[in-house]
């Protein structure tokens, strides 16, 4: 009996699951700053660019995945604000850049790269990943352990 019940545990300790979706792109760029990171879904940047558009790229995670808002986007000198939708049916996801646009002759490029520090706390990530047999194996161990303690009587010993 221990030793199946041994390796129930190892295989559900194996057994990841996705407690929460994950975000549904796999990347966001804008051309001329890079790779944003999906920890968040909101941004303050600058760029300079000789361009009245900016390339914005969003990957989804898979074909099920629409993508609204990217590709070129028209941006005047100052304020700009765009706006990314991924949605796949049952789940939509909003990003907004908000881009300090400074018009310069030559390439696109940052003038300065700068990141709303609060945006962290305001959107956190949009995903998590947890093994589900961990939480399992721990809560079995945890009872497994106190009917033990219990049926010794190490409670009334401390």
């Amino acid at each position: 009996m221990l030793k199946k019940l041994a390796i129930l545990l190892i295989v559900i300790f194996l057994i990841p699951i996705n407690v929460k979706a994950a975000s549904l792109l796999s990347d966001l760029q804008v051309e001329g700053i890079g790779s944003l990171g999906l920890n968040k879904n909101s941004w303050n940047l600058s760029l300079g660019t000789p361009y009245d558009y900016a390339n914005i790229t969003a990957t989804p995670i898979d074909s099920s995945v629409t993508v609204e808002g990217a590709g070129q986007v028209a941006i005047q000198e100052g304020a700009n604000t765009i706006t990314i939708t991924a949605s796949n049916g049952s789940q939509t996801e909003n990003y907004t850049i908000n881009l300090n646009v400074t018009k310069k002759s030559g390439s696109v490029g940052t003038s300065a790269v700068s990141y709303d520090k609060d945006a962290n706390i305001i959107n956190p990530k949009t995903g998590a990943f947890l093994p589900l047999g961990i939480i399992i194996t721990i809560g079995i161990g945890a009872i497994v352990s106190i009917v033990y303690l219990r049926k010794n009587k190490v409670f009334n010993r401390l």
